[in-house]
């Protein structure tokens, strides 16, 4: 009978010895499991990208995705611009210089809904392949006419639905004739779509 006894504690404690030994193991493989669900769910690293082909462009950026068509660039006629404040009025630009535009249809196609294309990307207009770039001053200066959109307006539409004319607008030297147009995705390098 105390042989039995013995026998039984012995075991038991051999067993609560062995669950003490495998224990640390079964923590690190659960460790393990959770470290993995967690490398898992880390965002994903996207570089800034622009893709052409024609007219047709695509960028993507690290939280938001946008096509863009190109629908025309060059100077603008003094009916289909004025003055952002309201005024109705048109202000020549410097001599030397000259009003024009680059329209696009936008489309966001990822990202926040409503999100503004200006925070995922920038247009340019190049004197040439080296530069000088001039940035758009669209909200700025001029704003286009007859209800064509202006980029910094372009907030509210549905993932892929498009913005159907966005036009920054630009003043550059009369020399300037918009064939080099430069798309910068944010933090990115920029892609040039010659005309």
């Amino acid at each position: 009978m105390r042989i039995a006894r013995a026998t039984t504690a012995l075991a038991a404690l051999a067993l609560l010895l062995a669950g003490c030994a495998g224990s640390p193991s079964g923590e690190a493989s659960r460790v393990d499991g959770a470290a993995a669900a967690d490398s898992s769910r880390a965002p994903v690293t996207i570089e800034p990208t622009v893709e052409i082909d024609g007219d047709a462009v695509r960028v993507e950026v690290a939280d938001a995705e946008w096509a863009l068509e190109l629908l025309e660039a060059g100077p603008v006629d003094e009916e289909d611009v004025a003055m952002f404040d309201g005024s109705g009025e048109l202000e020549q630009p410097a001599d030397g210089d000259r009003i024009g535009w680059v329209c696009v249809r936008a489309t966001q196609l990822r990202g926040e809904p409503g999100a503004w294309m200006s925070d995922a990307l920038r247009i340019e207009v190049w004197a040439s392949d080296d530069g000088p770039r001039y940035d758009d001053l669209t909200g700025f200066d001029y704003e286009p006419t007859d209800g064509a959109l202006d980029v910094y307006e372009a907030e509210g539409n549905a993932i892929g639905v498009p913005y159907e004319r966005v036009c920054p607008i630009f003043v550059v030297p009369e020399e300037v004739d918009f064939s080099t147009i430069a798309i910068v995705p944010d933090g990115g390098e920029p892609a040039l779509l010659e005309r």
